[in-house]
């Protein structure tokens, strides 16, 4: 097929987002090309947009640019004959998707790295892994080319919105899935959706001790009904000991914080499990970690197969409609404006009224 115009939204400097034009097409590789219709906001997309990463991130961020954005929904407008799902269904023009933002050295036709040898780990590891919005531009475009291996095809039931949450809730259901257990004490410390939506899994899984730290009174309203909330930015208190395992999911400039915190609110053999990312090498209290006997694991990431099994979750009506309370009410078009807006609105974390910010194709609002 010809080439087809698109909008992309380039991140050119520190809290700094451009639109520029481009002309895509599909092949061989990125055999579909997408409307793109949903996309969400991580703390990871924020990252960048703060320029809160390694130098050597930042050079080649100021050298040739990104395009944000990994957690993300369309509609298939063209696709080759030979388009398929993994299942082996074929692709169809119309077809609602969400997009498995992660290549691993099996989709880049590379000998697997250990990673992806390994069981324990798998793909969502894998050393040599190109990501949207990260090590390959995302989906802050208005169409996309992809490939159809790396796509979750949706019921027309599910909404684009929906569709562009399919990713976090696919980390937050594998990590429950694994750590979820009606004996554990579980802490949390964060109250951004990846912390919301881990603790809701983990309930929704079968954990009844649940504790989560945040500082947004709005945003801990989501989780009272499966958990006890702290707004540490009012409460202040001796926590020690208070999990025997704690979750730290807020990262970025504010390890010097949450990693005492972390360590300090885990009892005596409990586990540490970090899924925050952070460009900072905070000093960390080695001896309490010896002496409490304390494991600490990273988690990172999805595979595909986490986001089937996230999308399977979708039948369950009434969990999608508690996961759908973690956006925020307001709804920014996918226009240079409402791209900055977004991405402002979601940088002045404390005044947000929900944990997710989300922008979608402006044909689609107001109702989303």
């Amino acid at each position: 097929m010809d080439k087809i115009a698109t909008q992309k939204f380039v991140l050119v400097g520190k809290k700094e987002i451009a639109e520029t034009k481009d002309y895509i097409e599909i092949n061989a590789l990125d055999n579909t090309l997408i409307k793109i219709l949903a996309v969400g906001i991580c703390g990871s997309d924020l990252h960048y947009f703060n320029f809160r990463k390694d130098e050597r991130k930042l050079e080649q961020i100021k050298k040739k640019h990104l395009v944000l954005g990994h957690e993300a929904a369309g509609r298939i407008i063209s696709a080759l004959p030979e388009a398929a799902y993994p299942d082996g269904t074929k692709v169809l023009v119309g077809d609602l998707v969400a997009i498995d933002p992660l290549s691993s050295c099996y989709d880049l036709g590379i000998p697997p790295c250990l990673a992806c040898q390994n069981p324990a780990l798998g793909e969502s590891y894998c050393f040599n892994s190109a990501f949207l919005g990260s090590t390959r531009d995302g989906a802050l475009h208005t169409y996309f080319s992809y490939s159809s291996k790396k796509l979750i095809k949706l019921a027309e039931d599910i909404s684009p919105l929906e569709g562009a949450l399919l990713e976090p809730l696919a980390i937050a259901a594998k990590i429950a899935k694994k750590e979820a257990n009606s004996n554990k004490k579980v802490v949390i410390i964060g109250d951004g959706s990846l912390g919301l939506l881990i603790g809701k899994m983990l309930s929704y899984y079968g954990s009844k001790d649940i504790t989560i730290f945040g500082i947004n009174d709005a945003k801990l309203s989501f989780a009272r009904t499966f958990a006890r909330t702290i707004n540490l930015s009012e409460t202040r208190g001796d926590w020690s000991g208070l999990g025997s395992l704690v979750i730290e999911c807020v990262g970025g400039e504010h390890y010097p914080i949450t990693i005492p915190l972390a360590i300090g609110s885990c009892i005596a053999g409990g586990k540490i499990l970090l899924v925050g990312l952070s460009h900072l090498k905070p000093q960390i209290d080695l001896q309490e970690i010896i002496k409490k006997g304390i494991f600490i694991e990273g988690a990172f990431r999805c595979s595909y197969q986490d986001m089937i099994s996230a999308y399977r979750l979708f039948s369950d009506r009434k969990l999608r409609e508690e996961i759908r309370k973690i956006v925020d009410p307001e709804i920014y078009p996918l226009t240079l404006r409402g791209v900055q807006e977004a991405f402002t609105s979601a940088n002045n974390y404390s005044l947000l009224h929900g944990s997710k910010v989300v922008m979608m194709d402006p044909q689609l609002l107001p109702l989303g």
